[in-house]
């Protein structure tokens, strides 16, 4: 084969790699506790986790309604994996993935739906 077939060939595969990753994403968030709710506050953590007690601190300071999910548990394992994760805190804000402790996400993104992390 040419060359160009093979650069076409290539391009294929790589759409469909992305467009299967997002698709199970999408399921990965659909299957999730709050599916379908534009205000849903999820939030894997474990309990030796400095970053994911200091956010869930944040949290709970802010006054923010959220569910929580043991990464110590299949469930929580499963969230993480099924999102990308590659670790704790992971949480889910709407439809919106933030991985890590990364307050100005977390932020922005609870101001949208009424809360005020300070």
């Amino acid at each position: 084969m040419s060359g160009r077939v093979w650069l076409v060939l290539l391009a294929v595969l790589v759409a469909i790699g992305f467009w299967r990753s997002e698709r199970s994403a999408e399921a990965a968030l659909s299957a999730l506790p709050g599916a379908g709710d534009p205000n849903r506050v999820l939030m894997v953590s474990a309990e030796w986790c400095g970053y994911c007690q200091q956010q869930l601190a944040d949290f709970r300071a802010a006054g923010v309604r959220f569910t929580e999910l043991d990464f110590d548990t299949s469930e929580g394992r499963d969230a993480v994996e099924a999102l990308g994760g590659r670790g704790v805190p992971l949480t889910v804000i709407g439809d919106e993935v933030i991985h890590g402790y990364d307050r100005p996400a977390l932020q922005q993104h609870l101001a949208a739906i009424g809360y005020e992390m300070r």
